[in-house]
């Protein structure tokens, strides 16, 4: 559901009948501030997570996307998976160094 349907007036309605006090965030902070520090906060989670376990399995698909730009999926697999990071494709070959260096990982 794109985050503009917040902003439709049977929405701003449904939430004030729940929580007539509640003020529904806009579409714009919905789909900025709120996910992006949700989205940190789920990171650390899984790197947590990652680092208890001694083995863990990277793997990369291939996708492309709805404006037909090749992007890369990278997720970790340890007893259970854990999506870490999709790349948009430049035009450059992809390799690992490069997407070490996309992930901000130090070795």
């Amino acid at each position: 559901m794109p985050y503009s349907a917040f902003e439709h007036p049977a929405w701003k309605d449904f939430f004030q009948v729940l929580r007539g006090c509640f003020q529904l965030p806009s579409s714009t902070t919905i789909g900025g501030e709120l996910l992006q520090a949700q989205y940190v906060v789920t990171m650390n989670d899984v790197l947590l997570a990652l680092g208890k376990h001694s083995l863990i399995y990277f793997t990369l698909d291939n996708a492309t996307n709805l404006q037909g730009k090749q992007v890369i999926n990278m997720m970790a697999c340890g007893p259970k998976p854990f999506f870490l990071e999709h790349f948009t494709m430049e035009l450059r070959k992809e390799s690992a160094a490069n997407l070490l260096q996309k992930l901000h990982v130090e070795l």
